[in-house]
């Protein structure tokens, strides 16, 4: 899957800047029309693992839609598919956190 540049329009949301480029999985921070920031994590549906999949959805999706509002994560705003060429993308959108992710910090070590 291509990085998705400043200015692309995912959903409802404009790419501000990407901040993790993963074989299956893409993370950005994206603004809505009113010019909120939020977390987005996109899936690349044509080759994330089947372990990790629920069905058609990542497991991520799932645990959001079952597990409900949990301290250990992050309330899920919106999700939706969309299909960039012949990629089939899930994309969900969470509030947008500032700091080092956790990734940041392991690597750093």
């Amino acid at each position: 899957m291509n990085e998705f540049k400043k200015g692309t329009g995912i959903g409802n949301y404009v790419v501000l800047y990407p901040l993790t480029n993963k074989e299956y999985t893409q993370t950005y921070c994206v603004a809505d029309k009113d010019h909120f920031q939020f977390f987005m994590k996109v899936y690349d549906m044509n080759h994330i693992p089947d372990f990790l999949r629920n069905g058609e959805d990542p497991q991520e999706l799932w645990a959001y839609n079952h597990l409900g509002l949990c301290d250990y994560l992050p309330h899920l705003m919106y999700s939706g598919r969309e299909k960039e060429g012949k990629t089939d993308i899930v994309y969900l959108v969470t509030k947008y956190f500032s700091g080092k992710l956790l990734s940041q910090y392991i690597e750093e070590k």
